[in-house]
């Protein structure tokens, strides 16, 4: 009889388990609204940078103002990597071409041997460019930011 009600139990207990997962449609809908969500948060950030009249490159947000930083720091691939997945995520043609306006502003960054983080810096954004976009002229930049990184390289 004992082991009878420990199989009722357990079957019971696997039967409520199995009813309290999602259903797939809302997981899919989950994944739509933060797509979404983050592509209109993305929107109001290029639309602030855009107002200014200048090419920034957003890093954070310090003591309520937007800290924008050069190309030179670390983080600079960040964000145009972040809009190519952006058109990647919703085929929209307009988060491409933002991609590719703020992935060429990092054009110098192929040259640049001051820290070993480069490959963030050009992976993210010319990486992403080739990935998404098929943009084939970008990889003569990885190959030449790949060539000045391993000039540090000093054994």
């Amino acid at each position: 009889m004992k082991k009878l009600s420990l199989l009722f139990c357990l079957v019971f207990t696997l039967f409520c388990l199995i009813s309290c997962q999602p259903k797939e449609r809302d997981k899919v809908n989950i994944v739509d609204e933060n797509i979404a969500f983050a592509a209109d948060q993305y929107g109001l950030l290029l639309e602030s940078i855009e107002n200014s009249e200048k090419l920034l490159n957003p890093k954070s947000i310090i003591n309520g103002k937007m800290k924008y930083i050069p190309p030179q720091e670390w983080t600079s691939g960040f964000f145009p990597g972040s809009l190519w997945y952006l058109y990647a995520l919703t085929g929209d043609e307009s988060w491409k071409s933002v991609a590719i306006k703020y992935t060429e502003m990092l054009d110098t960054i192929q040259y640049f041997t001051g820290n070993h983080d480069i490959g963030f810096m050009i992976g993210c954004s010319y990486g992403n460019g080739l990935r998404f976009a098929g943009k084939n002229d970008y990889k003569e930049v990885i190959i030449q930011a790949a060539k000045s990184l391993c000039t540090r390289y000093n054994p």
